[in-house]
Order: structure tokens, then C-alpha cells, then sequence
């Protein structure tokens, strides 16, 4: 498999404090990896670097071969990487079906000159309400398209924030703790979803998780942060039994 994200040297500082400091690491195309680490490790910090929320003070990545962090957000976004947030970024006065129809790229509707004339872009926007449909049904989002996404409960926000992301035909995920704040179960469930569609969609997936005994059962392989470092990287068994991360799960 070839590398499909690289990170040489990265380091992005907020003044004095060096939240990202110095991180090296790379993930494999059609992958799974998790990044853990403490509270405060910079792992959120390092995914707004990558998806060009922040712009590293030093550092260079490459995505698909291409050097990516000098980019801004929706030149990263074209390329096919794409991120989630960990508390969902919704529209929350737009029904759950148009949330889902704004991340597509080249709407032949949004141009103001094609927008009048409904002929133009009719038949794109109904192969897409149909992709919608689609990716409803698989999210377990189905009957609710007419809901306003406000009125739906924190669990479906998550699944509704994933779809968004594969309506936007990503490459990569970059998913910033996907279930947090949901229960044990559905946690269980947005794995399995998300490892059915990597197949479906020949996706790579980077994911931040604090459910460690979640995330282990579904990810190759796991880098660790702490203190804005890589303190170490491995499979998820080799993880488990290194004693420096253990101390600094445990605050050793």
C-alpha cells in the first residue's frame, strides 16, 4: 500500500506553547488509524493543521503526493481530505436532506448565472437527493429528511456530521471523536457503519478517540500523542503493553 497522508517535522505553536511539536508520521492508503493521547496532546490541534484549519509555523505534508500545508481549507477539501468535528457543525435551521446536499462539489446550481434556469442542474440535483437517500438509509438516518437537524438527537447529529463528509466524495477521513457523547451501543455501530463504507467507498480513515476499548477493536494501527509529540506508535496489542503510554493514560 502506498503512503496516501505524510507529516515531516510538523510543529504549530499558540505563543509560548507549542501545541503540535515537531510530529512525523504517515498512514497508508485504504487504512485505519487511530490517534490517542491525553486531553491537551494535540491531537485536535494536529487534524486542524492537516485540513488547513491552522497553518503549521514549521513542517511540511503531503497528501496524495501533493504538499498540502501552505493550501487553504477548500483547496485541501478539493483534494479529497476531509475532516469532522468533533461537536457537529450542522445547519441547524435546514432539514437533515439539505444538510447533506450542501458538501458536494461542482453544483452546477450555484453558479448565479446557471441558478434560474432550472434545466441546467435538475437532473445533478436529483442524483444527489437520491446519493442522500441513499446514505440515509445506511446511517440509520432514514424517515428523518424532513426533520430540521436541530430536532434530532446527539447520536443522529454524529451520523448526519459522517454523512455530510461522504457526500463531499472524500479520499480520506479525518474523524475527530466520532462518538463522543453517544452510548456504548451506537458507539459500537458508528465503527461498524464507518469500516462498511471505507469498503464501499475506498476509503482511508485517521480517527481521534478516547474509547479505547472501542477504537482498538476496529483499528491497524494507532499513533499516541502527549505533550504535542508522537510518544509512540504501533498495532493496537503492541500499544496496550507500552508502559510509557500507560503511565501517561494513568498520569505516571
Amino acid at each position: 500500500m502506498s503512503e496516501i497522508l505524510k507529516l515531516e517535522g510538523v510543529v504549530k505553536c499558540y505563543e509560548s506553547l507549542r501545541a503540535v511539536d515537531g510530529v512525523t508520521l504517515s498512514i497508508k492508503e485504504g487504512t485505519v488509524t487511530g490517534l490517542i493521547g491525553p486531553n491537551g496532546s494535540g491531537k485536535s490541534t494536529l487534524f486542524n493543521v492537516i485540513s488547513g484549519l491552522d497553518r503549521a509555523d514549521e513542517g511540511k505534508i503531503w497528501f496524495r503526493g501533493i504538499r498540502i500545508d501552505n493550501l487553504p481549507p477548500h483547496k485541501i477539501f478539493s483534494l479529497g481530505l476531509v475532516k469532522s468535528f468533533q461537536d457537529p457543525r450542522l445547519f441547524l435551521g435546514m432539514t437533515v436532506l439539505d444538510n447533506l446536499l450542501v458538501p458536494p462539489k461542482g453544483q452546477i446550481g450555484e453558479n448565479p448565472l446557471n441558478a434560474p434556469i432550472h434545466s441546467r442542474w435538475r437532473a445533478q440535483e436529483i442524483s444527489l437527493a437520491k446519493k442522500s437517500s441513499d446514505l440515509l438509509s445506511r446511517l440509520l438516518l432514514k424517515g428523518l429528511h424532513k426533520t430540521l437537524s436541530a430536532e434530532i438527537s446527539g447520536g443522529q447529529m454524529k451520523l448526519l456530521e459522517m454523512g455530510r463528509t461522504l457526500m463531499a466524495d472524500p479520499k480520506m477521513l479525518l474523524l475527530d471523536e466520532p462518538t463522543a457523547g453517544v452510548a456504548p451501543k451506537l458507539a459500537r455501530d458508528i465503527f461498524e457503519r464507518l469500516l462498511a463504507l471505507r469498503e464501499e467507498f475506498n476509503l482511508t480513515l485517521f480517527i481521534i478517540e478516547h474509547r479505547l476499548e472501542v477504537l482498538f477493536d476496529y483499528v491497524e494501527y494507532v499513533y499516541v500523542m502527549h505533550r504535542g509529540k508522537v510518544l509512540a506508535e504501533g498495532k493496537p496489542e503492541e500499544i496496550l503493553e507500552n508502559k510509557v503510554v500507560a503511565e501517561v493514560y494513568l498520569g505516571g
